[in-house]
């Protein structure tokens, strides 16, 4: 018989690992939960055929990706999050992208809707080749209406059940 401590430690730990959210760029990602800056390892952030995860908080308030097409050809931005409810947030129109940085774009207290340059992404088809990643199918690529960097955005609906 399994002893309650190792139950309860399990309940634990899973509660505090928090949500997955998959991450791809054609060509090199830099990813911002809620306006910080978070570490990739340079053999998934600069590798069109490699996603990046990284565990965010329940109440993570927005999601921000600069994506460089620096070696030209297709580009694109591609992702997705489940929540707990198996709800589900990829990237689809509901993004904002600039082809442009704008200060403090990748903040909680920014509004694309109000800035100028900023408008909702231009979505591409699923057209992913088989990977094998963890992104939903229901992800599309997106971008910003042009231009070789794109800067993207989305703010996440309230999820906390805390």
């Amino acid at each position: 018989m399994t002893p309650r401590w190792f139950w309860t430690l399990i309940l634990k730990i899973t509660l505090i690992k928090g949500l997955e959210l998959h991450m791809n760029c054609d060509d090199i990602l830099e990813l911002y939960i809620d306006g910080v800056k978070q570490s990739l390892p340079e053999s998934e952030a600069n590798q069109y055929d490699t996603p990046s995860t990284v565990s965010i908080a329940d109440d993570t308030s927005v999601i921000a990706a600069q994506c460089w097409n620096k070696l030209g050809g297709p580009k694109g931005l591609i992702g997705s999050l489940i929540w707990r409810d198996g709800s589900e947030v990829v990237t689809n129109e509901k993004w904002w992208c600039s082809n442009n940085s704008t200060a403090s774009w990748t903040s909680i207290h920014f509004d694309a809707e109000e800035e100028s340059g900023w408008g909702p992404a231009t979505v591409y088809s699923r057209a992913r080749e088989s990977f094998n990643d963890p992104i939903s199918v229901n992800a599309s690529y997106i971008w910003a209406s042009s231009g070789a960097i794109a800067y993207c955005r989305i703010n996440l609906p309230d999820k906390f059940e805390g």
